[in-house]
């Protein structure tokens, strides 16, 4: 009987350890999401959630928190407003570009079947960061050699034009600026967790410059601003010292305007936003702050009669582009969306919707704060400015990123909990 026993104990410890091994193998993969080109980002995701069925079959419990459930509930209200679309074909298109949202929560209440030590939590979250961050770095060296491939730092194109190709045609990634800056800000919050290695000091502030020069050189305004909030938020809660505070804030300051000094092509687009004809003159393609404005007074326009369940996610784009034709044809060649996750929210799931979208993000900022994990504090404040001028959640690559971080952060800071009271 006794020989029975250690041989079950010794099972369960060969099959804790072979969990280890495959959990911090998905989630260096996870790592590799930067730098993977845009139709293999979902596959990793698709690995992760065979692995979690796996390890749920084996285990036969979960243990999890009640965020993960409370993280998905504006899915459902979006499944709902299907009810309501009229176009219930691009609705469904629509829910299957923001299944992440669903899948990867369920991914990590699955792998919670095995009791994860605190230490091995520690290390997925390690493996990962580190993963991302060289992942970026190296996205960032790719991107640069791209454009002097096409000829920009010998003035044979234009920044325009480099931003363009960026977009459609740097070597299969087809990242939009705004995406690849989202992922880019999070490896630079990430590298507060990682300069706490002294060995790697050096490497962290070299790879930083890079960071930075490239999200200069993409100048994506609100970007910018959430990373510098949220940033600050960081020293303030890491640092103690008010004097070592201001000094990093005045160096990062300095090194943000010593860049666009040397990178003058795209200070253009912050200094759009300090011209007044940007606020007074009619459509301008080439000025992405008029452009969201116009876009703004059409939603705005639609806000009132979205009343309390909104027009569905399958009608949206045709609302706006019914106010799009009667305001200008740049808006209808484009067909944009409304550039504001909130707006959309409302839009497309009424009052109610955005009542339950702002409480998800109540929950997870108090749910961070409680737990003192200033990280995760850090990335919900960054994409809750971002949110407001993006569309985050209606794009494949920002929903998967979006959910991975919010989820990741549930999973770390509920087993860390689990083993305490254990």
């Amino acid at each position: 009987m006794h020989i029975i026993k250690s041989d079950k104990k010794r099972m369960s410890l060969t099959h804790k350890l072979l969990h280890d091994k495959l959990v911090f193998v998905i989630f260096f993969l996870l790592g590799l999401f930067p730098i993977l080109p845009f139709s293999l980002k979902p596959f990793t995701i698709v690995i992760a959630i065979i692995y979690g069925v796996y390890s749920f079959l084996k285990e036969k419990k979960v243990s999890f928190s009640k965020l993960h459930i409370i993280s998905i509930l504006l899915f459902f209200l979006c499944v709902i407003s299907i009810i309501y679309s009229a176009d219930k074909a691009y609705a469904l298109k629509k829910l299957e570009t923001t299944l992440s949202i669903v899948i990867v929560p369920v991914f990590f209440i699955l792998i919670s079947s095995i009791n994860t030590k605190s230490k091995d939590v520690l290390k997925y979250e390690t493996i990962f960061q580190i993963t991302f961050y060289v992942s970026s770095i190296l996205f960032c060296l790719i991107m640069f050699a791209y454009i002097w491939q096409l000829g920009y730092y010998n003035g044979q194109v234009t920044y325009d034009y480099s931003i363009s190709y960026i977009e459609q045609m740097l070597w299969g990634f087809n990242e939009h600026p705004i995406y690849i800056s989202i992922f880019l800000s999070i490896s630079i919050l990430f590298s507060f967790k990682l300069f706490s290695n002294k060995g790697f000091r050096g490497l962290i502030i070299l790879g930083n410059i890079i960071l930075v020069w490239s999200l200069i050189f993409l100048s994506r305004k609100a970007i910018l601003l959430g990373l510098l909030i949220s940033f600050i938020f960081l020293i303030n809660n890491y640092l103690k010292g008010l004097k070592q505070k201001l000094l990093i804030i005045l160096f990062i300051i300095t090194g943000f305007i010593f860049s666009y000094v040397l990178q003058p092509s795209s200070f253009n687009r912050i200094k759009e936003v300090f011209e007044s004809s940007t606020y007074t003159q009619a459509i301008d393609e080439n000025n992405s702050t008029n452009l969201r404005l116009h876009i703004y007074k059409c939603t705005f326009q639609n806000i009132p009669d979205a009343g309390v369940f909104g027009y569905g996610i399958g009608d949206v784009k045709d609302v706006l582009l019914d106010c799009y034709q009667s305001t200008s044809s740049i808006l209808v060649k484009w067909n944009y969306n409304t550039h504001n996750q909130y707006l959309n929210t409302i839009l497309a799931c009424g009052i109610i919707g955005l009542i339950i979208f702002l409480f998800i993000l109540v929950k997870l900022l108090s749910y961070a704060y409680s737990k003192g994990d200033y990280l995760f504090l850090s990335i919900l404040i960054f994409y809750l400015v971002v949110m407001m001028t993006e569309n985050v959640l209606d794009r494949q690559n920002g929903i998967i990123l979006y959910s991975l971080l919010i989820n990741f952060y549930i999973f770390k800071n509920h087993q860390n909990s689990k083993n305490l009271n254990a």
